[in-house]
């Protein structure tokens, strides 16, 4: 399925949602998320989004889990600086690199 803004998404539909296993790819083809979606959102696997935290805008590559930052990952944000290391449900946790 492919939608306006250029991204597609490849993989199981329930009721006419995404739900289950799928990929979804940006118009530049790279991988935005692979893993679980349910009822339309993507809920666990490995994805990068945009997103902002207490550091500012940036962008996280790395496990996802309920559609938040969570396992192994890291988050580049705006002006260079970043947090690579564990996530726990979209906060920094554990060791990590700064």
């Amino acid at each position: 399925m492919s939608y306006k803004d250029g991204n597609k998404y490849s993989g199981d539909f329930r009721e006419g949602k995404r739900h289950g296993f799928g990929v979804e790819t940006g118009k530049d083809g790279e991988i935005r998320f692979k893993g679980t979606w349910k009822k339309d959102k993507f809920e666990d696997g490995r994805g990068s989004l945009l997103t902002w935290d207490d550091y500012g805008q940036g962008t996280y590559k790395g496990e996802m889990k309920a559609g938040l930052p969570h396992g192994t990952g890291k988050m580049l944000y705006q002006g260079g600086h970043f947090y690579e290391g564990q996530w726990k449900f979209g906060l920094h946790q554990g060791r990590g690199i700064m």
